[in-house]
């Protein structure tokens, strides 16, 4: 069985941290950020797109520059979360006041409430329907505390569309309602990044959907003259860093095969080249 030699480990690590800052990218950042610091009376924002188009890249480089530049040292402006994949239902929601806890239980402010439910956090997670309502509601609570006095303007949670699965026994208005509330009391917004499967969150009752806005980052489609360009851009800054010696120009003379075989998706197209670079350097070869 090949594998990687250190040195190809990390030449291949380098590959991966790669981001490319390319227009879609660009255009999906520049408008989370606008509602961000203008969402008025918003509960909660969804960012769609196709998978591998760069959703959780915006979520990750927005986080990172509203934290590089705040000033406040005592204000986390964003919260970065992802529901586990094993929680469905209401079990997502409890899993969010569990990882708000954790992503801010270092700051000054919430220490002291987090040593108040230390013991809830090591249990297992509570359900509303057993025994366990009143943990539920004391760290949902105590989440409600830790965001307001961590002065957070906003939790990002990666993979939102896994807020509505359930055992069909649920609504997409009790998370939307959910969301709601959390946002009154804390004055906190939830933005929703994932795959299409986050539009049922639109076809629900007017009053909740009133709350939402949406921001869509599509694919690029390269029969337009104008994203062919960007898509082409975005493919040779992969192929210009990848960590093998080969002939640019005459893999640039493929770029359909790169743009339509992943459908205009950035982050498809890197997995590709990831996984191609990966094969090649585990059976020893240079190009």
């Amino acid at each position: 069985m090949a594998s990687l030699t250190g040195e190809a480990s990390a030449r291949l690590d380098a590959l991966k941290a790669v981001t490319v800052k390319h227009a879609r990218l660009q255009e999906a950042d520049q408008a989370l950020s606008l509602v961000l610091e203008a969402h008025a009376d918003a509960t909660h924002v969804l960012l769609c797109g196709p998978g591998g188009v760069g959703t959780s890249t915006v979520l990750k480089g927005v986080t990172a520059r509203f934290t590089r530049e705040e000033t406040h040292r005592d204000v986390l402006p964003l919260v970065l979360l992802e529901p586990i994949p094993s929680a469905t239902g209401p079990s997502v929601r409890l899993d969010d006041s569990r990882q708000i806890l954790t992503a801010l239980k270092g700051h000054i402010l919430v220490k002291e409430i987090f040593v108040h439910v230390a013991h809830l956090m090591a249990a297992p997670t509570a359900s509303r329907s057993r025994q366990g309502l009143t943990d539920w509601l004391d760290r949902r609570e105590a989440a409600e505390q830790a965001l307001v006095r961590s002065q957070v303007n906003a939790v990002l949670m990666d993979a939102g569309h896994r807020l509505m699965q359930g055992s069909g026994r649920y609504t997409t208005d009790e998370p939307l309602a959910w969301l709601k509330s959390l946002t009154n009391r804390t004055h906190v917004l939830h933005v929703l990044a994932g795959p299409y499967a986050l539009f049922p969150f639109r076809n629900t009752r007017g009053p909740l959907v009133r709350r939402g806005r949406d921001r869509h980052c599509p694919r690029y489609h390269v029969e337009e003259q104008e994203e062919r360009q960007a898509c082409v851009a975005a493919v040779t800054y992969l192929l210009d860093r990848m960590p093998l010696t080969g002939d640019l120009d005459a893999l640039l003379k493929r770029w359909r095969w790169c743009a339509e075989g992943r459908v205009g998706c950035i982050g498809m197209v890197k997995t590709w080249l990831v996984d191609a670079v990966a094969a090649t350097l585990a059976q020893g070869g240079t190009s």
